[in-house]
């Protein structure tokens, strides 16, 4: 049965996780980079540097190479997502007791 002071518990025992791991998680976090550097600028920076090695290689008559550095792209693009959306669920996971 579900009481207040069952409920106070686990939010007491949701907080004092939430503070143990909140250094672990602001070291990880893109948030807290003063750089400005993140990892969808990463993800975007790589898969531009795929296409633009695409493109040349397309424009010197190398199709083969060509469409198989673009399928590298679009399959990094595709990984980056799903991580991208692992973590989320990782981190929603960990929210709920």
């Amino acid at each position: 049965m579900i009481t207040r002071r069952n409920l106070a518990e686990q939010l007491r025992d949701y907080q004092l996780r939430s503070e143990r791991d909140w250094s672990s998680l602001s070291f990880w976090s893109s948030t807290n980079r003063p750089d400005g550097s993140t990892r969808g600028q990463w993800r975007i920076f790589i898969c531009i540097l795929f296409l633009t090695a695409a493109g040349i290689l397309y424009f010197f008559r190398d199709i083969r190479l060509s469409l198989t550095l673009l399928a590298i792209a679009i399959i990094l693009q595709t990984c980056f997502r799903a991580v991208r959306s692992r973590l989320a669920r990782r981190r929603q996971r960990r929210v709920l007791p």
